[in-house]
Parts: C-alpha cells; sequence; structure tokens
C-alpha cells in the first residue's frame, strides 16, 4: 500500500467514482434498454435527470452512504418453454 492511501485500490475507486465513469455506465444501460428495477424509474425518467442524478450517487459512493435497492426478479422465456431468471436492477444500481 502506498503511503497516504486509505485503502490499495483508492485509485480504482476515485476513478469509477466520477461522473464520466458513471455516465458510461448509464450510457451502457440506455443503449441496453434496460428495464425498470422495483423503484419503477425507467431510462426515460432517469434521462430527465441524469445530471443531478449521477451527482447525488458520486456523493453516496464518495461518503460510503449508498445503499443499493432490492432487485425484481424476472422470468425471461426461453424457446424450450422454461425461463432463465434475471434480477432487474433499480436505474442507481445499475449505474455502478
Amino acid at each position: 500500500m502506498r503511503q497516504g492511501k486509505l485503502f490499495e485500490h483508492e485509485d480504482l475507486f476515485e476513478r469509477l467514482c466520477s461522473k464520466e465513469e458513471l455516465l458510461k455506465g448509464f450510457k451502457a444501460v440506455k443503449k441496453n434498454k434496460g428495464a425498470p428495477g422495483i423503484d419503477g424509474v425507467t431510462i426515460r425518467n432517469f434521462t430527465a435527470d441524469v445530471d443531478k442524478e449521477i451527482e447525488q450517487l458520486m456523493e453516496e459512493l464518495r461518503s460510503w452512504n449508498y445503499e443499493p435497492k432490492p432487485v425484481r426478479r424476472v422470468i425471461i422465456p426461453k424457446p424450450n418453454g422454461k425461463g432463465d431468471p434475471h434480477a432487474s436492477e433499480t436505474a442507481l444500481s445499475k449505474r455502478q
């Protein structure tokens, strides 16, 4: 561990908490046409306040106050008639 660092991967954590990286994550979710999570927030709703949401997330992450929401369990139908379980996160959780 280097002098002055709180933990070994502090540089990585700071990078992941940057506005640029969080916006990249959001754009990936948007491109994937992510469905609403348990909170019901759609990509369209999130996009309306994206700057405010990203700033809030940055603050929560840096102050160690971020708490992810529960996931919504969905079954994705398969051609063989069976379903594939999938957990749908909230828009806020997806940005991570």
